[in-house]
């Protein structure tokens, strides 16, 4: 497998690396990684995540309408059937990944 990413902007010696394309993107290389946010049963943590002032979940209602396309993709993915098949291609991506961190 080959990957190829393309940076409209690299990190260069005194640009901005908040610019690059990999700058934010929380990817995670370890096998844990392969379990997504996704999950069934998130559903329902969603309003204690967003009625405690501390919690991991902000929604602004004013962006409610933009996200709805998001937010329903989110939660067809977070179903059993789809979990079980995101969970088997990541692993397969880890196992990948794994073997090319080898020396």
């Amino acid at each position: 497998m080959d990957v190829v990413l393309v940076d409209p902007t690299p990190p260069l010696p005194g640009v901005s690396f908040r610019n690059a394309a990999s700058f934010g993107n929380a990817a995670t290389v370890a096998p844990s990684g392969i379990f997504p946010t996704a999950a069934p049963g998130i559903l329902w943590k969603v309003p204690g995540m967003l009625l405690r002032r501390d919690g991991p979940l902000t929604l602004y209602w004013r962006d409610l309408l933009d996200l709805a396309p998001w937010l329903a993709a989110f939660l067809s993915a977070s179903l059993r059937r789809r979990q079980d098949g995101t969970i088997s291609a990541l692993g397969s991506l880890m196992k990948v990944i794994e073997e090319g961190m080898r020396p």
